[in-house]
């Protein structure tokens, strides 16, 4: 069975039950329904689904077209969005504020206009910064299906010294 609260626009047809909130109780969801159709369910295992009444993560969001999810912070307009669009998925602010990304709750990685920086939050003037602590080395490697490095860039800090590599071997040093 199934228990329901309707709001009707007319006493018959789809018009008496154009928007609905419903429990099944057989499948133990809750469905919350508009212009005659289910638009959100939320599922005996608390997975919440927009769009479709199957969700098969905690939320999913389906839809005809693109489909987005936007979190705001509006204490400072600062957003996210998550678009899922005809030919590629995207993630990132339509404000005008960096995308950063953390592990350990460590910032690791920010894009910043068309700056990526590595390893460091402050913006510098190149395209791409890798910043790696005094003790380690900084590395741009170049790989392929086979091989991890076959070719790579390497600041030693230890050394004070930059190190090309080809084909997996040492090939230039400049040191100071």
């Amino acid at each position: 069975g199934e228990s329901s609260v309707f709001f009707a626009d007319g006493t018959s047809g789809s018009a008496a039950y154009r928007g609905y909130l419903q429990y099944q109780h057989s499948s133990d969801a809750l469905l919350i329904g508009t212009a005659g159709s289910t638009q959100v369910l939320i599922d005996s295992s608390g997975r919440l689904g927009v769009g479709t009444t199957s969700p098969t993560r905690d939320l999913e969001v389906s839809r005809a077209g693109n489909a987005f999810i936007r979190v705001v912070n509006s204490s400072n307009s600062v957003n996210i969005d998550i678009l899922a669009g005809s030919s590629a998925a995207f993630v990132g602010p339509q404000s005008n504020h960096p995308l950063a990304f953390q592990t350990n709750n460590t910032e690791r990685m920010r894009i910043d206009g068309s700056d990526v920086i590595v390893g460091t939050s402050s913006t510098v003037n190149p395209t791409l910064r890798i910043l790696g602590s005094s003790a380690q080395n900084s590395f741009l490697q170049f790989a392929d299906g086979d091989s991890n490095n076959v070719g790579q860039i390497q600041y030693s800090h230890s050394s004070n010294a930059l190190i090309t590599a080809v084909n997996g071997s040492e090939a230039m040093r400049i040191d100071s």
